[in-house]
């Protein structure tokens, strides 16, 4: 079972979009797309030339996941303009529960294919930043995801943080992590120190940054405020 939160989240009234059969039927469209993206994605991986980077400790490679983990590392990847547009409209983070209402996957379960579809998401609002946990008690499944998004431009950072070496023009940095364990605990604001591993994709720009002499992924302070 997953932990509750340990803060308090406000209530607020929220318009929800209905569903409708064309909105479904794009959904189902997008995550099909997506697990095809998926499986082209690995095979194109596979078959890269490794070329030398430099992982941090708690850094992992997503192609390090297996196909149906693939699929939702994507699909969380892909959720986050749905995201930030429902905090523009609600003024917070959007909880879980909205996500789910709104169609979008894999908040909304119904849309992913098993065993994704019996992952329980549960959303941690930390005011500059939001945590959505998903998890669940299963034999198969072998992780438990965290996507964590932060605005970039606000007061204070969840560490780690790569600071001013975020893009200026980047409003929402976009983080999903993994423990190697399913249906684990919410770990709190420090991912690294819990155990959990940042899933960073080869061509991201970070890899590259991280290989130059004297680079620091927290620019800031040491608990993770912006300098």
């Amino acid at each position: 079972m997953l932990t509750a939160a340990t803060q308090s989240c406000s209530r607020h009234a929220v318009t929800v979009r209905p569903h409708s059969a064309v909105g479904e039927t794009v959904a189902v469209v997008s995550i099909v797309a997506l697990v095809l993206s998926a499986m082209a994605w690995r095979v194109l991986n596979l078959n890269t030339v490794e070329t030398t980077i430099r992982l941090q400790p708690y850094q992992r490679l997503d192609s390090t996941l297996a196909s149906e983990q693939q699929l939702v590392y994507r699909t969380l990847i892909a959720a986050v303009p749905d995201i930030v547009e429902l905090r523009a409209e609600e003024g917070q983070w959007p909880e879980a529960g909205l996500l789910d209402d709104a169609l979008v996957a894999p908040f909304a379960t119904t849309l992913m294919p098993a065993p994704a579809r019996d992952l329980q998401w549960v959303s941690y609002d930390g005011g500059s930043w939001v945590d959505y946990l998903g998890g669940m008690q299963s034999s198969t499944e072998q992780l438990t995801y965290l996507l964590r998004l932060i605005d970039v431009h606000a007061g204070y950072h969840p560490h780690p943080h790569p600071g001013v070496d975020y893009d200026p023009n980047q409003a929402i940095a976009v983080q999903v992590w993994v423990f190697d364990q399913a249906g684990r605990a919410y770990p709190g604001e420090r991912l690294p120190e819990a155990g959990w591993f940042w899933l960073l994709n080869r061509s991201d720009p970070l890899l590259a940054r991280q290989a130059r002499p004297g680079f620091s992924i927290d620019a800031g302070s040491a608990d993770g405020a912006t300098p």
